[in-house]
């Protein structure tokens, strides 16, 4: 018995270093990659986002790869749970051991979106992710969230994550539109969508005559301006060409880049000339921007529309309507959308 207890000790024991040191390659990879390593703080993320009802769920099987923050121990462990630090070697061995005698008890875990957080029984996980196993028994506690979270969030996000649940607590537009998720790289652009669809909601009352609710146009503003927009940047690759921004990041920069050229040049512009110019104008790095400059020259210009044509007319010939809106209040001008973005 004493050999067998000495036997499975050392087992232990060369499992916790071989753990330790592939959970750092793992780190060394992640960073290399751009992707956070460490665990999600469970605390700090449920209070960002607001959440405070919880749903028991009871005991299931849970993916050890959405396992991915801990409620109070975020410095022990790398986000994959494998051991950050030596000085857990006595209490990971005792657990190893254990759960290679008698198998694992169950966890628990809270979930948020489709991640999970551990609340008892860090270690346990961590001797599995060793041990190269695929799921945990867990008794699971959600707290239900309007926006997706995956287990690659890094903490910066969060915020945006919670903006994001705002906007739509506003707007219903999962509930109209499921397949909605519309990403930003800053928490602000939020509230230039909301103005965004406060301006479509105006356009909606003018010309049907009737009053529009926000969820309607949050529909419609969707369907109408936002996925096309978007299915155009997607056609031009503009992703590329600003790297570190989402689509949603770049149907804010395109839109407001459309209303300055429209405003400049007194017509509509098509929403290709708007993305090509602002390619040439904006793309990062500031090599791809000058190689473009050289190599399309054309998109630099933008004449104006002949003086014997009048803004109608100029839009007909570009295949575009424009739309003439009454005379309102400067703050209702400013929610309203240009005559530019409506006609696109």
């Amino acid at each position: 018995m004493d050999e067998v207890g000495f036997s499975l000790r050392s087992q232990a024991q060369a499992a916790f270093m071989k753990a330790l040191r592939r959970g750092e390659r793992y780190a060394m990879r992640r960073e290399w990659r751009g992707l956070p390593a460490e665990l999600l703080p469970f605390n700090v993320v449920v209070r960002t986002l607001g959440l405070f009802r919880r749903e028991e769920r009871g005991v299931q099987e849970v993916p050890l790869d959405a396992i991915v923050g801990s409620v109070d121990r975020v410095g022990d462990f790398w986000r994959n749970f494998l051991p950050r630090h030596s000085y857990l070697r006595e209490r990971w061995c005792r657990v190893y051991a254990y759960v290679v005698e008698n198998g694992p008890d169950p966890v628990s875990l809270f979930k948020i979106g489709d991640i999970y957080f551990v609340n008892d029984g860090n270690h346990r996980v961590s001797v599995l992710r060793a041990l190269d196993a695929t799921t945990v028994e867990a008794h699971v506690v959600e707290y239900p969230c309007r926006v997706a979270l995956g287990p690659d969030l890094p903490l910066a996000r969060v915020p945006c994550k919670a903006a994001y649940a705002e906007f739509l607590e506003q707007t219903d537009l999962d509930l109209s539109r499921p397949e909605v998720n519309i990403e930003l790289s800053d928490a602000t652009g939020y509230r230039v969508l909301e103005e965004h669809i406060a301006g479509h909601a105006y356009w909606l009352e003018y010309t049907s005559g009737r009053p529009v609710s926000v969820f309607r146009a949050a529909a419609s503003w969707y369907d109408l301006v936002y996925m096309p927009t978007v299915q155009l940047i997607r056609e031009k690759k503009l992703l590329r060409d600003f790297p570190g921004m989402f689509e949603g990041d770049l149907y804010i920069i395109v839109t407001r880049h459309h209303r300055e050229l429209v405003r400049a040049l007194g017509r509509p512009v098509p929403l290709e000339q708007v993305i090509e110019h602002l390619r040439v104008t904006q793309a990062r790095p500031l090599w791809r921007r000058l190689w473009y400059r050289l190599t399309r020259r054309w998109a630099l210009k933008l004449p104006p529309a002949p003086p014997e044509m009048t803004p109608v007319e100029a839009a007909a010939r570009a295949g575009r309507r424009i739309w003439q809106f009454p005379t309102r209040t400067a703050d209702a001008e400013e929610s309203a959308p240009t005559a530019g973005e409506q006609g696109e």
